[in-house]
C-alpha cells in the first residue's frame, strides 16, 4: 500500500529526532569534563539548586570488583581504584581513575580575592552533575558568610554512604577547599561521599572561628543526610596540616559544646564524627619548637608572628591557656573516635614527633589510633597522595571504621 507524502515526511523527522537524542550531546555542565549521564534523580530544593533528571550513567568500578553505580549501596573492598593520577615528587603508585576533570583547577568564578584575605565566596548554587558515577554539588553554603563554601560529591546509587569532610592546610592563614580535589574522587568511586570546604582564615577571625566552622560543616551535613543520600552515623574527617589540626580537634571535641556557634544553623544535629585521618597537623603547639626534627632549622612556631600564634591571638607561650583550648589534644577521651596519624618522617615544618603525642594520649585512653611514620617523606601533600601504599593505608582505614 502506497504512503501518503504526509506521512512519510512525518517518519523522517521522527527517524531524525530519535537520532539526534541518541547522538547529540547535552548543554555543558557545572564543571568540564561532567560525562556519563544526566543529574541524579531530584532530591529535594535547597541549597544544591535544580538536581532534575534521571539517574546518573553506568557507574564506575569499585574498589573491589563490580559496578558502583545504580543499585543499592556497596561496600568497599580491597585493592586499590584503577587508573592513575600522576604524582609528584617521583614517588610511584595509581590513584582513582581519574578522567581529565579530576586534576584541573577549581570552578572558575569561586575565588574571591577581596577583603576576604584568601577565603572563598560561595558564590550562587551551580547545578549538580554526574562525572563517571558520582554527582558534584559545588558551591554549596554551609552557613552564612562568604568563607563558609562547600563541594560535595556523592556516589551514584540509593545510598546511604558514608561521609568524608576534607578540610585543607594552609597554617591557618591561607588555602581553599580545591586542594582536596585529587583525593575526592577516589573516594567517591569507593562508594564515599566526599566534602570539601573552606572555612575562616587568621586574617579574618581567630580561633576558635576555625573550629566552629568545621562543626557548623558537620551539622548542616547532617540536617540534609537525607537529601543527599549521605548517611548521618557514619562520618569520618579528613585533612593536612592546619587542616589535619582540625579534623584531629573535631574529633576529640565532639562534645565540647564551648566550641560551638550554634548561631551558624542546625543547632539540634551533632558535630561529632566517626573517624578521622590526619595528615601532619599539629597537636600540641607549646611542644613544637622542642620537638624540632634533627637536621631542620627551627620554624620558631613559639614567635609571636608564627602561624600558631596567629591563630590564637597571642604569643603562644604567653597565653597556655588560649592555646590548651586550640590543642586536639587537650580533649581526648575514651568516646573519641579511632584515628589515623600519618606523619613525614623529616617534617620540618610541623615536628614528627607531634604526630606521637597523639598517638600515645589515644592508646592511654583505650582509643584506637593508627601510627604512620612515613621514612624520608617531609611537610608534603603530594608524596602523602602519589603513594599508593599511603592511600591504601587510608582505604583500609575507612572501610575498616566506617563499615564495622
Amino acid at each position: 500500500m502506497a504512503t501518503s507524502p504526509r506521512l512519510g515526511n512525518a517518519f523522517v523527522w521522527l527517524l531524525t529526532t530519535l537520532l539526534c537524542f541518541a547522538a547529540c550531546e547535552p548543554e555543558g555542565t557545572a564543571d568540564d569534563g561532567a560525562g556519563g549521564g544526566s543529574a541524579m534523580p531530584s532530591m529535594g530544593g535547597g541549597a544544591a539548586g535544580s538536581m532534575g533528571g534521571g539517574s546518573g550513567g553506568g557507574g564506575s568500578e569499585a574498589s573491589g570488583g563490580g559496578s558502583a553505580g545504580g543499585g543499592g549501596e556497596e561496600r568497599p573492598g580491597g585493592g586499590t581504584a584503577g587508573g592513575g593520577l600522576g604524582g609528584s615528587g617521583g614517588q610511584g603508585g595509581a590513584l582513582a581513575d581519574a578522567g581529565p576533570s579530576d586534576a584541573g583547577p577549581h570552578d572558575a568564578g569561586v575565588r574571591d580575592a577581596g577583603a576576604d584575605a584568601g577565603n572563598v565566596d560561595a558564590g550562587p548554587p551551580r547545578p549538580p552533575h554526574t562525572d563517571g558515577g558520582f554527582t558534584r554539588f559545588p558551591g554549596l553554603s554551609y552557613a552564612p558568610g562568604a568563607a563558609h563554601g562547600m563541594d560535595l560529591t556523592v556516589p551514584s546509587g540509593a545510598g546511604p554512604f558514608p561521609l568524608v569532610l576534607y578540610i585543607h592546610g594552609g597554617a591557618w592563614l591561607e588555602g581553599d577547599r580545591s586542594e582536596a580535589q585529587p583525593l575526592v574522587d577516589r573516594q567517591a568511586r569507593r562508594g564515599y561521599a566526599v566534602a570539601s570546604i573552606d572555612y575562616r582564615l587568621t586574617p579574618v577571625a581567630k580561633f576558635p572561628a576555625q573550629i566552629q566552622d568545621v562543626k557548623a560543616a558537620v551539622r548542616w551535613l547532617r540536617a540534609h543526610a537525607g537529601q543527599y543520600h549521605l548517611d548521618p552515623a557514619r562520618f569520618a574527617s579528613w585533612g593536612a596540616s592546619a587542616g589535619g589540626h582540625l579534623a584531629m580537634l573535631v574529633g576529640t571535641s565532639g562534645r565540647v559544646t564551648a566550641l560551638e556557634d550554634l548561631s551558624q544553623g542546625n543547632p539540634a544535629e551533632s558535630s561529632a564524627v566517626q573517624a578521622v585521618v590526619d595528615w601532619y597537623g599539629p597537636t600540641d603547639f607549646l611542644q613544637m619548637d622542642a620537638q624540632t626534627v634533627a637536621g631542620c632549622a627551627s620554624q620558631n612556631h613559639d614567635a609571636a608572628d608564627s602561624p600558631e600564634s596567629k591563630l590564637v591571638g597571642c604569643q603562644i607561650q604567653s597565653c597556655p591557656q588560649k592555646v590548651a583550648a586550640a590543642n586536639p589534644i587537650t580533649y581526648v577521651d575514651p568516646a573519641d573516635p579511632p584515628m589515623l596519624l600519618m606523619h613525614g618522617a623529616k617534617d620540618c615544618t610541623v615536628p614528627t614527633p607531634q604526630a606521637g603525642l597523639m598517638d600515645a594520649a589515644l592508646k592511654a585512653k583505650g582509643v584506637g589510633s593508627t601510627l604512620v611514620i612515613v621514612s624520608g617523606l617531609g611537610h608534603d601533600f603530594d608524596g602523602m597522595r602519589s603513594s599508593s601504599t599511603r592511600m591504601q593505608q587510608i582505604d583500609d582505614f575507612l572501610d575498616r571504621t566506617l563499615y564495622p
